[in-house]
């Protein structure tokens, strides 16, 4: 099998008290014939508290989809995000997301 692709344009964005941030990324696209089918990748979720820090996974299972949702943030603070498929070891472009202080 071929490398797979990176997940593509992850962004994020903060909504609602209790706050969440909900982030969205596009399927990665692959130019040859070897990479499965984008609709069956499954992906994992990396946060960091620094963006050139340690990235740990929060979701306890692969999820399928391009979108998803942390509710596990404090209000204040500043966290990093990048997303990766389950058979790759890099992942999409870093972002930052900053949970406003209410």
């Amino acid at each position: 099998m071929g490398q797979m692709p990176v997940p593509l344009a992850v962004a994020g964005q903060t909504a609602g008290t209790p706050h969440k941030v909900i982030l969205t990324w596009k399927a990665p696209a692959c130019a040859t014939a070897s990479c499965p089918d984008p609709s069956t990748y499954l992906y994992n979720i990396y946060r960091s508290g620094a963006m050139q820090g340690t990235y740990t996974q929060i979701n306890k299972s692969p999820i399928t989809g391009t979108t998803y949702t942390d509710y596990n943030v404090a209000a204040g603070t500043t966290y990093y995000y990048l997303v990766k498929t389950v058979l790759q070891s890099t992942g999409s472009n870093r972002i930052q997301v900053t949970i406003p202080t209410p």
